[in-house]
């Protein structure tokens, strides 16, 4: 049987394909979390050549050929489970997984920002079920895929007593979980803004040098600290490294000290996840902090594990 771990973020859907037997485990490549409408099912399409999907009455073209089709600049929707263009998305995953890998997963773990309520999740995991029927599917808060892959590397972790917080700092939130003796604690699943605070941050501060730039540049200066265009090049380091300062300083040492003030300093490991977690780099303050392996794959790669448990294996 193969188990999917199934990351959708605003900055991409990452997939990790294992099976039940073995410790065999695939990174499927990212795929960029578009999707568009371009047509009505009633009247077709022609140009065949795009990936698309037909969701409720509507043809969608999905990542790279969604970008094509001239998409507004990105935002953030909140509860964006709800909205069409992220089932689109979803179903047209799953039938390339058919058509490309011949793969009709048997157990699928898929992750909701920690703020999402009990409710949302169940009505996400029954949407899945419906597009891959016979599936053992499992929904959590998002920082359980972290939790999952630290557990892997580090059996420590999942201890009878130990208390693991988990910070995900993804493109739009940042998701916050405890979990206590390796089961989350439902009183901490907390969530704040993600890197896209501090992407609109320096945003605001070098408009005037450089003009509206899409988020995905904005977002490389923030890594990078430079800017290259026809004037040439531009050098933000110092600037940056203020920006992150402070959103560390607002965001994420807030949702720390609010998790150790609940649990009154009762924190054993700190696990860091998420696209902005290289950004922040708590190890400065925190150097036993946990970063598990996987990269942007390491949500995905713990929902794995998980979809394997669900699927009657043990991780």
């Amino acid at each position: 049987m193969y188990c999917l771990g199934l990351d959708i973020g605003r900055s991409g859907v990452k997939m990790v394909l294992a099976t039940t037997d073995g410790d065999w485990r695939s990174e499927l490549p990212i795929v960029p979390s578009v999707a568009k409408e371009i047509g009505s099912v009633r009247f077709g399409i022609d140009d065949t050549r795009e990936w698309t999907t037909r969701y409720g009455d509507h043809i969608w073209a999905i990542g790279e050929d969604a970008k094509t089709h001239g998409l507004p600049q990105e935002t953030n929707i909140r509860q964006w489970h709800m909205q069409d263009d992220y089932w689109a998305l979803t179903k047209a995953i799953f039938e390339r997984l058919q058509r490309e890998q011949n793969v009709t997963p048997g157990a699928i773990c898929a992750g909701l920002p920690s703020e999402a309520s009990a409710k949302d999740r169940e009505d996400v995991k029954r949407r899945i079920e419906q597009l891959v029927p016979g599936a053992k599917v499992k929904v959590v808060p998002q920082p359980v895929g972290a939790f999952m892959a630290a557990l892997e590397a580090d059996r420590l972790v999942g201890e009878t007593d130990a208390r693991a917080l988990i910070i995900d700092i993804g493109r739009y939130s940042t998701d916050m979980l405890m979990t206590v003796g390796g089961r989350p604690s439902g009183e901490s699943l907390h969530s704040a803004g993600g890197i896209a605070v501090a992407v609109t941050n320096l945003a605001n501060v070098i408009r005037g040098d450089i003009g509206e730039l899409p988020y995905d540049s904005l977002e490389k200066i923030l890594r990078t600290g430079t800017f290259r265009n026809f004037r040439g090049e531009h050098d933000y380091s110092e600037l940056v490294a203020e920006v992150i300062a402070d959103y560390r300083a607002t965001v994420i040492e807030r949702l720390i000290e609010r998790a150790v003030g609940e649990y009154k300093n009762a924190v054993d490991v700190l696990i860091m996840a998420g696209g902005g977690a290289d950004l922040i780099r708590l190890e400065d303050r925190y150097p036993m902090a946990l970063r598990p392996n996987g990269g942007r794959y390491v949500i995905a790669h713990g929902f794995a594990i998980s979809a394997r448990m669900i699927a009657g294996k043990g991780c």
